[in-house]
């Protein structure tokens, strides 16, 4: 790795495609915001069901699964 990249102080790291998935499988991907809707913790959900950005959004689709995958 060159010492340009190893030694920087702005540490980029590898970004995720979350921009991509959501807009491709946006249908599917709502199923998991609905069960957090359904669940106890509805109440951080945005009032008005719009998510401000896309990384919000994404960590509700996250932690549907979550509650899904531990069926809580």
């Amino acid at each position: 790795m060159p010492d340009y990249i190893r030694y920087r102080k702005d540490k980029k790291g590898f970004t995720t495609l979350q921009n991509y998935w959501i807009s491709k499988y946006e249908k599917q991907l709502n199923k998991y915001v609905e069960i957090v809707a359904e669940s106890n913790f509805s109440k951080y959900l945005p009032a008005n069901g719009k998510f401000q950005d896309h990384k919000k959004y994404f960590r509700t689709i996250s932690f549907g699964a979550w509650l899904k995958h531990f069926q809580l």
